[in-house]
């Protein structure tokens, strides 16, 4: 409760500032009659500007709720006039009935309530209202900035959870398939695969849900794919890395899978012919990863080429705001990562 009185102090000092800079201003330019060395004025004006801060404040919400049906400048204009109004009808019972008739002892003249009314609403309800219309907008603007920085989230855990399962995927239906072989045909290399598998499953596991991995850990991980791959193509993948940075691989950072996934781009989408083996090569900076096969295109390609690399690149665009850079060539394909040197 203290808390709530607190937040919203400012306020009350505002339309004590509001009162105060009305009833001086007026008495400057003689624009009405006002005493601003009499206490009662300024009770007097601070009440109306709390009422013309009720005003608005309650047509500015109850209008805001009809945002869906009526649009954000039919709200505006509704909720202004609305809260005119209100303040008009409060001030002609305040002023014309309350206040004059315990001064007078009788109602005020009909023609006062119109001329005073409107100077009222002018030098009152007016500068109020245009400042609870622009606090109003705010307050939207930074909801809606609010509900796009939660989707921007609820985003990227989903692109990191596509990226995370791009492994299971292809090892359920390819590798778990391959061993199957090996097991069915007493072959001595079922358990040597079998440990190789085990090995990614647990990177996978313990990187689930982690943002960033230390590249070392990365390209080991990589490795271990491609010994996998060799059990199934063998001879037929490198790979190959030359570090042009002083910075050791682990103050590097990168999106677990992010590297294997481009490993495993290039076999699904190269053919390479019998007896050669295509060459992966990474080049490693300061701050980008830079991966670079030959081509050797399939036949048929694959329906879902260039999925996981749009989803890499959507990732790391909301995430960090860096861009991959894929350049496609007839003879070469290169991809370059931003690296994270921060795991924070």
């Amino acid at each position: 409760m203290i808390k709530q009185v607190i937040r919203h102090s400012w306020i009350l000092v505002l339309l004590i500032v509001f009162t105060v800079v009305d009833i001086w201003n007026t008495y400057m330019t003689n624009f009405g009659q006002t005493n601003p060395f009499s206490w009662q004025e300024y009770v007097f004006s601070f009440i109306l500007a709390v009422a013309a801060w009720l005003a608005a404040t309650i047509s500015f919400r109850y209008c805001n709720r009809q945002l869906a049906r009526w649009g954000n400048t039919l709200v505006s204009i509704m909720a202004f006039f609305s809260g005119a109004l209100l303040f008009y009808v409060f001030y002609m019972l305040y002023h014309g009935i309350l206040i004059h008739f315990l001064i007078h002892g009788k109602l005020a003249a009909p023609w006062r309530f119109w001329n005073n009314g409107l100077f009222m609403l002018m030098s009152i309800y007016l500068p109020i209202a245009v400042f609870c219309l622009l606090l109003m907008h705010q307050r939207r603007l930074s909801a809606l900035q609010q509900a796009l920085l939660e989707k921007e989230k609820v985003n990227q855990q989903k692109e990191l959870q596509f990226i995370n399962r791009q492994l299971d995927h292809h090892f359920l239906f390819n590798n778990f398939h391959f061993l199957a072989n090996l097991a069915e045909k007493n072959d001595g290399r079922t358990v040597a695969f079998t440990q190789k598998m085990a090995m990614l499953y647990r990177y996978v596991t313990r990187y689930a849900k982690e943002e960033v991995v230390s590249l070392q850990e990365e390209i080991q991980f990589a490795r271990d794919y491609l010994d996998i791959m060799e059990y199934r193509f063998p001879g037929q993948f490198r790979m190959e890395w030359a570090q042009h940075t002083n910075m050791p691989l682990t103050a590097l950072y990168i999106m677990p899978g992010a590297l294997q996934l481009l490993v495993e781009n290039v076999i699904k989408h190269n053919e390479v012919p019998e007896g050669a083996s295509l060459l992966i090569q990474l080049h490693i900076s300061d701050d980008q990863l830079t991966v670079t096969n030959a081509v050797h295109p399939k036949l048929y390609r694959h329906e879902s080429l260039g999925v996981g690399l749009r989803q890499l690149s959507e990732f790391y665009n909301l995430r960090w705001n860096k861009q991959l850079l894929i350049r496609r060539e007839q003879q070469q394909f290169t991809v370059t990562l931003p690296l994270i040197q921060s795991a924070a």
